[in-house]
């Protein structure tokens, strides 16, 4: 997703339309707050597996692969702008 943007925002006739996107980017702390939302998933998901010890408990497994879908997705919107 990051390079995707980059590569799109390094083109005259695209622009960032997220404006939260947009504040990070300006701010410096776009690739930060990514890393943090990614370790705290994670972290989160680990965490709750360790506490809840049920075996059906493991569909908590889906969040992370959730968000990596997600990601994915804009990955290939941001491709296909580009295209």
């Amino acid at each position: 997703d990051h390079i995707s943007t980059t590569l799109g925002l390094s083109r005259d006739y695209v622009r960032e339309s997220n404006s939260i996107a947009l504040g990070l980017m300006d701010n410096g702390i776009w690739i930060q707050t990514d890393i943090i939302l990614i370790v705290v998933s994670i972290l989160s998901v680990f965490t709750l597996l360790r506490v809840l010890k049920n075996s059906s408990s493991r569909i908590i497994l889906i969040l992370p692969v959730v968000c990596a879908l997600v990601r994915l997705g804009v990955t290939f919107w941001n491709l296909t702008i580009l295209l």
